[in-house]
Formats: structure tokens, C-alpha cells, sequence
């Protein structure tokens, strides 16, 4: 097998910066896409978990003030 001459490695450089520089083209939209996905899928979960620590909060006063005044209420209610 002969080597390639110093014209047929410049051919084949120039294709391969060619195809360099597409692919680059091609990446930037890709990263701009996922990074425009990745901003609209922050701000759903941001959302989804201030709706999550809502309920808890709900739920953590529910459990310590309401239940108990229920419990004793209905306990006096029935000693009655």
C-alpha cells in the first residue's frame, strides 16, 4: 500500500475541518435545545415542590395543633 501524497492528505484535511465545523453547528442547536428543555423542566419542578412543602407544612400543623385540640375536646365530651 503506497502513501498518500502531501495533495491527497490536504484534500482530506479540508473535508474533515469541513465536517468539523458542521458538526459544531449541529451541537450548538443541540445545546441549545437541551438547555432551553432544561429551564422549562426547572421551573415545573420548582413549582411541583412548592406545592410538596404546602402539604407538608399542611399536614405537620394539622398533626401538632388540630388533632390534639380534637383529641382532648372529644375526650371531655365523652367523660361527660
Amino acid at each position: 500500500m503506497s502513501e498518500p501524497s502531501n495533495e491527497a492528505l490536504a484534500i482530506m484535511l479540508s473535508s474533515l475541518g469541513e465536517k468539523l465545523i458542521s458538526n459544531q453547528e449541529v451541537n450548538e442547536k443541540a445545546q441549545n435545545s437541551i438547555l432551553e428543555q432544561c429551564v422549562k423542566t426547572n421551573g415545573r419542578v420548582t413549582v411541583l415542590e412548592t406545592a410538596k412543602n404546602m402539604i407538608f407544612g399542611g399536614l405537620i400543623i394539622t398533626n401538632l395543633i388540630i388533632l390534639p385540640t380534637v383529641f382532648i375536646l372529644l375526650g371531655k365530651y365523652i367523660q361527660k
